[in-house]
């Protein structure tokens, strides 16, 4: 048993005095500070918009700059299903809730292939996953993940679920392609000279 936690401790040292080297790159890392504005984004929870563009007016504006934004600022996109919901009660008897994943397709940055997303009780978005808890389980999500380093040094992430619907998905593949969703519709029409 000693030696074994000696082996552990050496491991341990080394893998600390190499920040910089191969096995600080195998885990996650923030592409940048998690701001005020990131709260907003990834929130902890779901939305089940699936055509932003039915919202009308400002509420379809506002919506998809939050989009673009989201895409913009997330350090991993996935499509995903969840598989299973799991609750816990902490010790300041909160319900929290772990989102066991399955990812179908990876669209931006390192996502492993199963993955939980744990949503904390006092998250932002823990209401929209409280309430929509059966409807988790049936449907595919694009997933928006952002990391940050907590106080003690450790690599955490908050996320956002989108239902994956065609129109959400062509938004995210033509942002992170650089291009803009088509929203017009043009009509030509040929004039013969009189």
């Amino acid at each position: 048993m000693r030696r074994s936690l000696l082996v552990l401790w050496i491991f341990v040292m080394l893998a600390g005095g190499c920040a910089g080297g191969s096995a600080a790159a195998a885990g996650p890392r923030p592409s940048s500070p998690f701001s005020d504005a990131d709260s907003k984004l990834f929130e902890d929870g779901v939305d089940f918009v699936a055509d932003p563009a039915v919202l009308g007016g400002r509420w379809a504006e506002d919506s998809e700059s939050e989009a673009f934004a989201r895409i913009d600022a997330a350090d991993v996109i996935a499509l995903i299903t969840v598989n299973t919901l799991r609750t816990d009660i902490d010790p300041q008897q909160r319900t929290n809730y772990g989102l066991g994943l399955n990812v179908a397709e990876k669209l931006k940055g390192a996502f492993v292939v199963d993955a939980t997303l744990t949503v904390s009780g006092d998250a932002q978005g823990f209401a929209s996953i409280d309430r929509d808890r059966q409807r988790l389980l049936s449907e595919r999500f694009v997933v928006f993940v952002k990391w940050y380093a907590k106080p003690d040094g450790i690599v955490a992430g908050h996320f956002h679920l989108t239902i994956a619907s065609p129109v959400v998905l062509e938004q995210v593949r033509s942002r992170l392609h650089g291009s803009r969703p088509s929203n017009n519709i043009i009509i030509e029409r040929r004039v013969s000279a009189p």
